[in-house]
């Protein structure tokens, strides 16, 4: 039986519609970040954190604003390291003790000095292949000077250590997939991050949902859970929770153009054998540019 021309024309532009809507379908993604020597990079982080805990027969509630801007400048970029040069631009803090105000009255006279010190103040990030921060090169000239008293050097110390740095920035240096992504795609990381002197392990699984305009644009999922420890106190937690939110990345260059995600921790303080309830919630901004 012989086919119609009109069929064969339907046949044809059938097939080659397929062939080109599996080629879309399958099409996949560089997502890394450039890093080139002389790239220079902005990015602002900032976080409201909310926490509430039992003390002193009533319910405590504390809130935490941050705001950070850092500028980065890429030194040098080989085949075996990365080192980027990181400069405190602008540095906002706040802190309501809320019943507690009382007993902390310098709070803010500490957290100007900190911005006082730090802005314009620059360190040297290492990184690995990978991009994991493996050294800082720098600090301890930070947190040396003469005309500076102990206490104003621990907090410049802690500011510029490799696990505050991490804490601050591990995440947009960590959340890259190790190959090319179609879109659907999804892919493992874990960061660690601090939220109101917590010390909180995440796992996080992003999700790679569409690329529009150079950006890819990319949910993430994290899960909270083992244990965590304050800085304040001698003490571990146990928690558990959960991270939420939505990233895009530009394509072009690999670096971060915009993330909102939210936390929600539950945990749990052991105080000489009694169990404390402790939440804490966090809404995260960062800004690249």
């Amino acid at each position: 039986m012989k086919t119609s021309p009109i069929l064969r024309l339907f046949l044809i532009v059938s097939l080659n519609s397929l062939f080109l809507f599996g080629c879309k379908q399958t099409e996949k993604y560089t997502i890394r970040m450039k890093l080139a020597e002389g790239d220079h990079f902005e990015q602002t982080m900032k976080s409201n954190m909310d926490m509430s805990m039992p003390m002193l027969g009533k319910d405590q509630k504390m809130k935490i604003n941050n705001e950070v801007t850092c500028a980065f400048d890429v030194v040098k970029s080989d085949n075996k390291q990365k080192k980027l040069k990181m400069t405190y631009t602008d540095l906002k803090s706040s802190m309501d003790m809320g019943q507690l105000n009382g007993l902390t009255g310098n709070t803010d006279s500490i957290l100007n000095k900190q911005t006082e010190i730090l802005n314009g103040k620059s360190v040297e990030l290492l990184l690995s292949t990978d991009h994991e921060i493996v050294d800082i090169i720098g600090g301890t000239e930070l947190f040396t000077q003469e005309n500076m008293d102990e206490k104003t050097k621990e907090i410049i110390k802690k500011m510029f250590s490799k696990e505050q740095i991490m804490n601050l920035w591990g995440m947009m240096f960590s959340m890259y997939p190790k190959k090319p992504v179609a879109i659907g795609d999804h892919w493992q990381a874990k960061t660690t991050t601090n939220m109101a002197g917590l010390n909180v392990i995440i796992d996080i699984t992003y999700t790679l949902k569409s690329v529009k305009n150079g950006l890819a644009e990319i949910t993430l999922l994290g899960k909270i859970g083992g244990k965590g420890k304050m800085e304040q106190l001698p003490v571990e937690l146990e928690m558990k929770g959960n991270q939420t939110g939505m990233m895009s990345i530009k394509l072009e260059n690999g670096y971060l153009d915009k993330a909102n995600y939210k936390m929600d921790i539950e945990a749990s303080m052991d105080m000489g054998g009694q169990k404390i309830p402790m939440q804490l919630k966090g809404d995260f901004l960062m800004e690249g540019k």
